[in-house]
């Protein structure tokens, strides 16, 4: 577990990889790959009912190919049991892959203190 605080300003606001301390919590790296025939019924859903995110989840800030066929997430949460709630309200309509990521200063200072995951 790391402790992180996104910005300065709160998500989504401050520079770019200006993560500092706040409260333990994890990022992830989330692929969302869109199922055939269901980026409309994706994209309605966000519009009707929005992220659909447990309270403590946290979204930053996400990225599209050109061809708009997957989405790349930096999301935090407490724990991975409250981001797969998060996953399971999309699910039907979306295949993730959800990735426990660190900072690299941070997964370099671990390595080099003999921290393990």
């Amino acid at each position: 577990m790391v402790f992180l605080e996104w910005g300065s300003g709160g998500v989504g606001q401050g520079e770019p990889g200006t993560i500092k301390s706040r409260r333990p919590s994890m990022l992830f790296m989330v692929i969302e790959r869109f199922k055939p025939g269901q980026q409309d019924a994706m994209a309605e859903r966000f519009r009707t009912k929005g992220r659909l995110m447990p309270k403590g989840v946290v979204y930053h800030a996400s990225w599209l190919p050109l061809d708009g066929s997957r989405c790349f997430q930096i999301m935090e949460s407490p724990t991975r049991a409250l981001l797969d709630q998060w996953v399971s309200a999309w699910s039907d309509l979306v295949d993730f892959e959800v990735e426990e990521v660190l900072e690299s200063a941070e997964y370099w200072k671990r390595k080099t203190e003999g921290v393990r995951g």
